[in-house]
């Protein structure tokens, strides 16, 4: 069993969580030329700082094994009940993905956004999931998520 912790990210994980934000990329994306880690590096600075955003790790022998970032975003088209915390990123390290412990870890994160953004007087809790990321779906799902809107996506340009 691994015995991991879940707490608050600070400005020395901002190496290992770019490493996984690349993993994340990778796996989600057909474009390489997408991942843009320094302007990652950027918006990790600006939520350190940041009242309306949380950043979470999941850490085991000092080695950060998943994270999760969430802001709080005004009512919008995409949601227009009220105020809500919105899952940024998400991501388990691809190594332990599939694994007993990742379904363990990546519960753990969401549960501490959730604390996160209902100690902020947040109601919802909102994330898109790419449709094909069935790790995260079913997690979401297990964690009592139901699906909202679902985007359609048509490519007309080769």
């Amino acid at each position: 069993m691994v015995n991991y912790i879940i707490r608050e990210a600070a400005i020395t994980d901002v190496e290992p969580i770019k490493r996984l934000f690349s993993e994340l990329c990778l796996r989600e994306s057909d474009n390489d030329d997408a991942i843009d880690l320094n302007s990652y590096e950027s918006v990790l600075n600006y939520s350190f700082q940041n009242e309306d955003r949380s950043f979470f790790v999941a850490e085991h022998n000092e080695e950060i094994l998943g994270y999760i970032e969430t802001s709080i975003r005004k009512s919008d088209y995409m949601f227009d009940e009220e105020d809500y915390a919105y899952i940024c990123n998400y991501n388990v390290r691809d190594s332990i993905r599939g694994g007993e412990y990742a379904i363990g870890i990546s519960y753990e994160l969401l549960k501490r956004s959730e604390k996160w953004a209902k100690d902020k007087g947040i109601r919802y809790l909102n994330s898109d999931v790419m449709a094909n990321n069935k790790f995260v779906v079913f997690c979401s799902e297990k964690l009592g998520f139901e699906r909202h809107k679902i985007r359609f996506v048509k490519k007309i340009i080769e």
